[in-house]
């Protein structure tokens, strides 16, 4: 029953205008309450995807955490202009180089654990990239595009 047809049943009614005001005050309330019940269940259906996602409480977003994640705090803290921070990106960048080639000596060595240690310097140099194109002033809706358009070059070229 939509709200044209209750207030077409309180016309009807046998009740005084007070009682009749009375209803229709709570059929407000009820209808403010419904919309606040929807807005909640949108933001808990949110909630409920975000088993690889994690609210951002100082930027008020949702952060995908399968997506790799600039750092930008510690670029912004090492670095005053672009340039200072490309280069320090670019030394990151060649530095986490290095640590998926020792990583890769202690793999094919067959140390313990050396698999899952090159899966976290590979994703190292994945997120130093990130962060790199942050600097350039690349967003992740930015940054994913790019990817896109990487995945789309590659597979015109039958790279997979």
């Amino acid at each position: 029953m939509d709200r044209e047809e209750i207030e077409d049943m309180l016309e009807t009614m046998l009740i005084g205008d007070s009682d009749q005001g009375k209803l229709r005050q709570l059929l407000i309330e009820h209808e403010q309450e419904m919309q606040r019940l929807r807005n909640e269940n949108e933001r808990l259906k949110i909630l409920a995807g975000c088993e690889k996602k994690h609210v951002d409480e100082k930027s008020r977003r949702v952060v995908d955490m399968t997506r790799p994640q600039p750092c930008v705090r510690w670029l912004d803290a090492r670095a005053q202009d672009k340039e200072e921070r490309l280069v320090f990106c670019l030394k990151k960048l060649a530095e986490e180089h290095e640590e998926v080639w020792e990583a890769y000596g202690g793999y094919v060595s067959h140390h313990p654990g050396a698999h899952e240690h090159l899966a976290e310097e590979l994703t190292d140099v994945i997120t130093a990239a990130a962060t790199m194109l942050c600097a350039l002033g690349y967003n992740e809706v930015a940054r994913s595009d790019v990817q896109k358009q990487v995945n789309r070059k590659n597979r015109a070229r039958g790279y997979w």
